[in-house]
């Protein structure tokens, strides 16, 4: 039993010249090629048949769509039914009243009916041409903004939802200025159907954004398939959303524009007893319609389920929407949903083998655990701001839309273990969170369709008897439990000395903080909330590099926590000061973040100073003792003499209270210790800016700007670099770099690399792959960069080991030296952007010179040892694709020369990236123009030619050309690999001009791999 929808849109039919005339009998054929099997078919127009309205535009739809009835109705004696919404093309805005402009601002609009039938006069031709098509029959309901039309087929019932969103449109219009009363039509919207289909021309991004959060909602939660045209380009989409369920969201290309051969339609079988489709794509080709993409036997999911009489209270719902934390969003105007910002973090499942002793950990995505068929019962660990309570709330919406009834608790309610009060503290629970008329019949409900949701374990009473007593009670009475708790509440079982079971019989997951990929995520989502999918390709992937620079930097080498909750604070902070900050003014971000943990313990503002001064001087009291916790015996000492010192009398009692209440400190029992390594960092750092003067200070500066190998030397002096100017900084680290890998020369990519272009006989073919994004290529990029994370953790955590204060740098291996040469770079870059301003040129110009050269020193290193080892390495190389059978032993030695020669390219273009990342910045593009006058090596012109392919406007296509030419005269193969990786990267990451495109490739001798179709860098903008 199938379905048939012909999605057709934008046919924007002229009074004459219209080259879609000589395609429809094509047309008709294509459509009736498809429909052998269908019992039914609808034709669904999705706005603009007319060109401007008027009746001889009409008249030409009248002909195409009979044209089409009447091929069907021929060829497999069936009626097809016409369903179709207006769009602004239809619109006749020549009868245009003036006054009709005011009555769009009145606001009564959405409310008064004889104001909106004046608005949609212009429509008058439509609605005329529209009634031609009209059934009666089977119309729930019709006014001049909306129809419902409904369809019994075999017992299915089948509503199609028409939105007239066009009645608002005027001449010039733009995303994000129309309106469409959604709340008139919500109770029919919401009537049952097997499939429920809603058309509308404009895309929702076309609404204004709170009037577009209000529609989406409905049409989501009401609707299985939403079919929109007006911007001429085909998306599938499956939009899932955790409050309101899953739709399946199809936009349709133009069957006529202005270009002769372009015309496409789409066709939707939908097989109604095994609840999939088919989506079949055609577009002209010059002579016939021919098949561009299919989509086969896709689930059609079900919009949200009813909870039958259970009804959620409004202020609760509202609750559970609420992001928990107060947040300005520079485009959202209402306040920030949870849903418009959540990404689902990566989980470790935890099993713990007691005979082993060992944890077993697999990494997933908690959005895998809301299959509560599979995970009945779920113990989620994590601390502080790793997003516990908010994954309650999105699994909340996600149980609702799948007919649960999930009840949430906070576990510091959980005061008595026994059954009777648990089942009182429940229901209790319920009545606060859904309409007490429906108590009765929750207390009678089966338990399986019962979901416990209880936040915050940890708050329970910590009574190991008590709790064993409790979680056994909560297993007897509810089979399906989410609990979530600190890291205390997973060891839960050995702090008890009962037999018990505890946690066995949960899936036991811990939170993760998140990587790139999931940052990527969340950037994605900040940027495009509120301006949703109006914004240009271009400015939306400059603004997430922006913000993916900033927030990497900001939270460095995890001192500042990789959770949302900071990533968050970062953007908010990014967006709201933007007028004053400059991208590398990052001292500002974490001043920021310490200044808003402050608001915990509201302080007043005369006492900000003196507990700042407080937290450095007790900063600088565990690093002068190189201690990392502390007793309260001991921080009580140490309070009595900073008193004393500033002859101020300070209670001991609260400033430990605020210590603990602002997350400065975290204190377990007896032990006090800082919360978070920033923290630490930057209140040591604030110590020695405020006294410079000291001797015993400029003198332990000196110490750590010569040991930036130590983790938390390079971290203090990075933020000291911050908040202080004293030259001593400056000199003391351009000073370090000089001594870094100085047995070294500085790479020139010229004479030394001679072995490797000689590896190989030409070029090795690149291929530029034009089928993805950008936005597709950057979260692939996240993903290699987590694996890489991870290597590179792995590494570090060995290499730290032998990279003591005391350490004997010489006995250092390669990658610790490597460590140390990149956190210079990084430093000497921060004081270069920070003061690019207010530092001497030739300051600038010494640093950023040592800068360079410390890179191509450290890239000195990798040459030297790989070309002393390169024909072991192609050996082994060889050996290995011999052994995986890749290749036959003809081909193996080349393909290991080629992955050899890749590799040393690869590693080039790390150590030049490094430079452009720390550095890059178009404040310093007169000292990096000095740089390059100074030492005009292959090496350094690469570094320049990164920087301005980064951070420039325009893709510097002169010196390229230049360089070129050097190469070609040379025949340095690996310099011209290096320079392609560097163009092929800025061209997967950023939107390029097809011209700029097109003459970067020739220029490269790039091979491009592009789509089986036209694609669009953009979706058109159309008036």
């Amino acid at each position: 039993m199938k379905i048939a929808l012909i999605h057709i849109s934008d046919i924007h039919y002229r009074s004459n010249k219209n080259y879609l005339d000589e395609k429809i009998q094509k047309l008709s054929a294509a459509i009736n090629s498809t429909l052998y099997g269908i019992e039914k078919t609808f034709i669904t127009v999705s706005g603009d048949i007319a060109f401007s309205g008027k009746n001889e535009e009409f008249e030409h739809g009248f002909d195409l769509i009979s044209g089409i009835l009447e091929s069907i109705g021929n060829q497999f004696k069936q009626a097809p039914e016409v369903i179709m919404i207006a769009g602004n093309h239809d619109c006749d805005f020549n009868t245009v009243k003036k006054s009709r402009g005011v009555l769009i601002k009145n606001e009564d609009l959405l409310t008064d009916d004889e104001l909106i039938s004046e608005v949609c006069l212009p429509l008058t031709n439509y609605f005329d041409f529209e009634s031609l098509f009209n059934r009666k029959e089977g119309m729930e309901t019709q006014d001049n903004l909306f129809k419902q039309h409904k369809f019994e087929i075999h017992g299915k019932t089948i509503l199609f939802n028409c939105l007239n969103t066009a009645w608002i449109s005027q001449l010039y219009e733009s995303p994000g200025d129309m309106l469409f009363p959604i709340n008139r039509y919500k109770s029919y919207l919401e009537n049952k159907s097997d499939v429920s289909i809603t058309l509308l021309h404009h895309p929702t991004h076309w609404l204004e954004p709170n009037n577009k959060r209000q529609v989406d909602k409905i049409l989501r939660r009401n609707s299985d398939i939403i079919l929109s045209g007006h911007e001429h380009t085909q998306t599938n989409t499956m939009i899932t959303d955790y409050s309101e369920g899953q739709t399946l969201y199809f936009e349709g290309s133009a069957l006529q524009t202005d270009i002769p051969n372009e015309s496409s339609f789409s066709i939707i079988k939908i097989d109604l007893e095994r609840d999939t489709l088919t989506k079949e794509e055609f577009a002209w080709n010059g002579n016939i319609y021919i098949k561009q993409e299919t989509m086969t036997d896709v689930d059609i999911p079900k919009s949200a389920p009813s909870l039958g009489e259970f009804r959620i209270k409004e202020e609760y719902l509202n609750y559970i929407n609420d992001l928990g934390i107060p947040l300005k969003h520079p485009t959202l105007t209402s306040n920030v949903k949870l849903d418009d910002l959540y990404v689902f973090p990566d989980v470790k499942i935890i099993n713990f083998e007691e005979k082993k002793g060992i944890e077993d950990k697999i990494n997933i995505s908690l959005k895998e655990i809301l299959n509560w068929h599979k995970h009945k019962k779920v113990l989620l660990i994590g601390n502080e701001n790793f997003g516990k309570t908010s994954f309650c709330k999105i699994a909340y919406n996600h149980l609702i839309n799948n007919a649960y009834i999930p009840v949430k608790i906070d576990g510091k309610s959980l005061n008595d273990a026994k059954l009777e009060s648990i089942i009182k503290l429940v229901n209790r629970h319920f009545l606060h969170q859904y309409d007490k008329e429906t108590s009765d019949e929750f207390e009678q409900l089966d338990k399986n369709k019962v979901v416990l949701i209880i936040d915050d374990f940890d708050n329970a009473p910590t009574n190991a008897k008590f709790r064993n007593n409790l979680i056994k009670t909560l297993d007897e009475l509810y089979p399906n439990i989410l609990i979530t708790g600190n890291e205390i509440v997973k060891f839960h079982k050995f702090l008890s000395n009962e037999d018990t079971t505890g946690f066995n019989n949960y899936t036991r997951l811990e939170l993760l903080p998140f990587g790139h990929k999931l940052r990527g995520e969340m950037i994605e989502k900040w940027n495009r909330a509120g301006s949703h999918y109006t914004l240009d390709e271009d400015i939306l992937v400059r603004n997430i590099d922006k913000c993916e620079k900033v927030v990497s930097t900001i939270i460095g080498n995890s001192f500042v926590p990789s959770l949302p909750f900071f990533i968050l604070m970062i953007l908010q902070t990014r967006e709201s000061e933007q007028s004053n900050i400059s991208e590398s003014a990052y001292g500002y971000y974490y001043e920021y973040l310490i200044s808003q943990s402050f608001i915990n313990i509201k302080l007043k503002n005369e006492d900000i100073d003196a507990f700042n001064n407080y937290l450095s001087h007790l900063a600088y009291h565990f690093f002068s003792l190189k201690i990392n916790e502390i007793n309260r015996r001991d921080l009580l000492s140490f309070h009595e003499k900073y008193c004393r010192t500033y002859a101020i009398a300070i209670d001991f009692g609260e400033y430990e209270r605020n210590l603990d209440g602002a997350g400065i400190l975290t204190i377990v029992g007896n032990i006090l210790s800082f919360k978070y390594k920033y923290v630490f960092y930057y209140f040591v750092a604030k110590y020695f800016s405020l006294n410079m003067d000291k001797p015993e200070v400029l003198e332990n500066v000196k110490v750590m700007c010569n040991k930036l190998y130590i983790e938390e030397y390079s971290n203090i002096v990075m933020f000291l670099s911050h908040l202080s100017k004293h030259p001593l900084i400056l000199n003391s680290v351009y000073e370090s770099a000089r001594t870094i890998l100085e047995e070294f020369e500085p790479s020139r990519l010229e004479e030394e690399i001679a072995p490797f272009n000689q590896m190989i006989a030409e070029m090795p073919d690149l291929v530029f792959d034009e089928s993805k994004d950008n936005l597709q290529h950057r979260k692939e990029r996240d993903i290699a960069k987590d694996e890489i994370e991870k290597a590179r953790q792995e590494i570090a955590s060995d290499s730290q080991e032998s990279m003591r204060e005391d350490g004997n740098f010489e006995s250092f291996d390669i990658i610790s030296k490597m460590n140390w040469s990149t956190k210079t770079i990084e430093i000497m870059g921060q004081i270069m952007r920070n003061y690019y301003g207010s530092t001497p040129g030739d300051q600038k110009l010494l640093l950023g010179e040592e800068a360079y050269l410390l890179s191509m020193r450290s890239l000195s290193t990798f040459l030297t040892t790989f070309e002393q080892n390169k024909e072991h390495l192609i050996s082994e190389v060889e050996r290995i694709i011999f052994e995986k059978n890749v290749a036959g032993t003809d081909k193996a030695d080349s393909l290991a020369r080629n992955f050899v020669f890749n590799l040393m390219a690869a590693i080039s273009n790390f150590f030049i990236s490094k430079v452009t990342s720390s550095l890059g910045s178009v404040n310093l593009s007169e000292t990096f123009s000095m740089i390059l006058e100074k030492n005009d090596t292959t090496a350094i012109r690469l570094i320049d030619l990164s920087i301005k392919f980064e951070h420039g406007k325009h893709i510097p296509f002169k010196e390229i050309e230049e360089f070129i030419d050097t190469l070609s005269a040379t025949s340095n193969i690996l310099a011209r690999q290096i320079l392609v990786n560097i163009a092929v990267n800025h061209l997967y990451m950023f939107p390029v001009h097809f011209s700029d495109r097109q003459r970067i490739t020739e220029l490269l001798s790039l091979n491009k791999k592009t789509q089986h179709k036209i694609t669009h860098t953009q979706k058109d903008k159309k008036q």
